[in-house]
């Protein structure tokens, strides 16, 4: 059967209808969105962020552009639900650079999940290089002007999903990780899930993020406004590689520890290795970063 897109009027965009506008007006009454609680925290340890808060390949393309989320800034809109906009404001308004603490950075909104940077002795150690190369380059490179540049020293890679690690290349170059100059670390089974994720059911899987995010519909009202995780997914240069691990494993310990090295400059950090069989990515990596692992929140267990 020869593929056919949607008659015209049905791929209009449309009002919201009675039923819809009704259902809006009872989220209005049942939420206190009078508390802006989570915008002044959402606003906290903020340093920078770039202007315009569009990233380009270096042909052009744009890969990331949260300029077009500008109409966010008035009221929710009757085709919108009233706190999936509140969160689609607290996403797309709240982007750049952010101090957790001190030596403890992340750049947030650059992509659907968040980048973070520790300061260690001898460079950057950073946390889940978000989807795409040319979104956690940016990040980097923000990072780097706002706070004085320092080469990477290690990566760090939480877990198997895309949007935590597509984007290495645009932190460390493959001769930096295949040498052994710059460590990736990531979870037992790191590989072979990315793969069974994004190859063997990579077709279902990009389906599936294409009706969950709406990346094909434009941003508007009454189309794309937010992914609900994030603001809005990096389409940009995705790579991954084999990583380096170093780790001990007892077969009858669920969790694995492991000292990382000292000598690329963070000392200190260890690895916790999890493989609970409840959670949506079968492999995850709780990193604990004496003195600094209070001030982080705790993996999310949905694996997003």
């Amino acid at each position: 059967m020869a593929y056919s897109p949607l008659p015209a009027d049905l791929a209009q965009p449309k009002p919201a209808t009675e039923h819809t506008k009704q259902a809006q007006a009872r989220v209005r009454g049942e939420l206190n969105f009078a508390n802006r609680q989570s915008f002044d925290d959402a606003q906290r340890g903020f340093i920078a962020s770039i202007n315009p808060i569009t990233i380009k390949r270096p042909d052009g393309h744009t890969t990331f552009d949260l300029e077009q989320l500008s109409f966010l800034d008035g009221e929710a809109p009757d085709t919108v639900n009233p706190s999936l906009w509140r969160q689609a404001q607290l996403n797309a308004q709240h982007h750049g650079l952010y101090e957790v603490c001190d030596g403890l950075y992340q750049v947030r909104s650059f992509d659907i999940a968040n980048m973070t940077l520790i300061r260690g002795e001898h460079g950057w150690i950073i946390i889940d290089p978000l989807t795409s190369s040319e979104s956690s380059a940016a990040a980097l490179a923000l990072a780097n002007e706002q706070l004085g540049e320092r080469p990477v020293v290690a990566v760090l890679i939480t877990h198997s999903h895309a949007d935590h690690f597509g984007g290495i290349l645009g932190v460390v170059s493959h001769q930096q990780v295949s040498s052994g100059e710059v460590p990736v670390i990531a979870p037992m089974d790191f590989v072979d899930e990315s793969l069974n994720e994004n190859v063997l059911a990579g077709n279902a899987m990009g389906r599936r993020a294409t009706y969950m995010y709406g990346n094909l519909l434009k941003p508007s009202p009454t189309g794309f406004v937010t992914t609900g995780l994030g603001a809005s997914l990096s389409l940009g240069l995705y790579r991954a590689f084999r990583h380096h691990l170093r780790n001990r494993r007892d077969p009858y310990d669920r969790w694995h520890r492991d000292r990382v090295s000292d000598d690329h400059g963070h000392r200190g950090a260890r690895r916790i290795c999890l493989l609970p069989a409840t959670i949506q990515s079968p492999v995850y990596v709780r990193d604990h970063l004496s003195p600094l692992a209070q001030r982080l929140h705790p993996a999310r267990r949905t694996g997003a």
